[in-house]
């Protein structure tokens, strides 16, 4: 039987991103990588964007770069976003991450975990540690029958081929008081179109389409390509350690809960695990996370409790765009005390009480 010092379950962002840092931190174990499929093929969302830093920091292929983002609400508040967003491809990022790394892939479907042996359909392999980036399918959280995240961005994915081909140096992002979101990219001659409704279920029905997107107005001109149904969780799960076992990615619930973006927030976790494992103590990630990211987690969930008083602020902020800029990018700023003054006293009082919530559940032992 192979003996591995780290083994990781799933080859997504969280998996491949996880065995890039171990090795670029200098970790001399023996990495296993184990995936059903291909790196990076069961994402759960087939292209996405990120921002400048991620791009330069891991030397990501990206797709394309836009320079814009027009997002809003569809019967109201029209914003453009100046910022540079890099479209990438998964499956490329994925395969990127690992290559040239010596480290073992095995395409191989994880069956159980007993003790510290993880049995496939082909083996069973001893490990020191066992890190579950299995994404949504929660494999070891579910059968260790722990909790799963309460917040799920949960879309009705579409790729199109356009027939007349539109140069665009911005993509679109829109959504309603119901929480419905249609984010919309074209580049070349493709379209990624995506129908989402943040639920606490995975339940597609869940889904309420309104009668207008930004899809009808280019719809006539497009062939469908294909369609998938896709899976983001968006509330952190904890805990993120027990015993030799570590969760990573969409399995924790690492996408942020503002526009669902997983690759940074992701990286940046592995770096932490990374190091944690470097060190051999474990323990020390879950900690060292919560230190440098819960907080931001709180404050990007708190107005999502009561979707309206979102939109109250962005009535507020749109303004703002250096602020809007920074809330996109995740890097939590504190709005200041008289844009806050503006909002109605009720919303105040509802995200403040919704953030101490909030603050006072994830300082529990969970």
């Amino acid at each position: 039987m192979e003996y591995y010092d780290t083994t990781i379950i799933g080859a997504g962002i969280a998996g491949c991103g996880l065995a890039y840092n171990l090795r670029k931190f200098g970790y001399k174990g023996k990495i296993l990588i184990i995936e059903k499929y291909t790196p990076g093929a069961n994402a759960a969302y087939g292209y996405r964007n990120t921002f400048k830093k991620t791009i330069e920091e891991y030397n990501l292929p990206y797709i394309k770069k836009f320079k814009k983002l027009k997002m809003g609400e569809f019967s109201g508040i029209k914003l453009d976003v100046n910022l540079d967003f890099y479209l990438i491809d998964y499956s490329r990022i994925c395969n990127h991450l690992i290559k040239n790394l010596e480290i073992t892939f095995k395409r191989e479907e994880v069956i159980f975990v007993k003790d510290r042996t993880l049995t496939t359909n082909k083996e069973s392999y001893k490990f020191h540690y066992l890190i579950d980036a299995s994404g949504f399918s929660f494999f070891l959280k579910k059968q260790l029958r722990m909790k799963l995240p309460e917040k799920y961005y949960i879309g009705n994915l579409k790729h199109y081929k356009i027939k007349d081909k539109k140069k665009l140096n911005y993509f679109e992002y829109h959504s309603n008081k119901k929480g419905y979101v249609e984010d919309l990219y074209l580049f070349d001659d493709n379209i990624i179109q995506g129908d989402w409704q943040i639920t606490n279920d995975i339940n597609f029905s869940e889904i309420k389409q309104p009668k207008y997107r930004k899809i009808n107005e280019i719809q006539e001109s497009t062939e469908l390509i294909n369609r998938s149904q896709v899976i983001a969780p968006v509330s952190p799960a904890f805990p993120m350690v027990k015993n030799d076992y570590a969760f990573l990615g969409d399995s924790f619930g690492h996408a942020t809960p503002s526009l669902g973006e997983g690759i940074r927030p992701t990286l940046n976790a592995s770096r932490i695990l990374a190091k944690s494992i470097i060190r051999n103590d474990l323990k020390s990630y879950e900690k060292l996370w919560k230190n440098k990211n819960l907080d931001t987690y709180i404050r990007a969930m708190a107005p999502r409790i009561r979707l309206k008083n979102r939109f109250a602020l962005l009535e507020i902020i749109k303004d703002y765009p250096k602020l809007i800029s920074k809330i996109i990018k995740g890097d939590n700023p504190k709005i200041p005390t008289g844009i806050l003054k503006k909002l109605p006293l009720r919303i105040r009082l509802n995200w403040a009480y919704h953030y101490l919530r909030l603050k006072l559940k994830y300082s529990l032992p969970q």
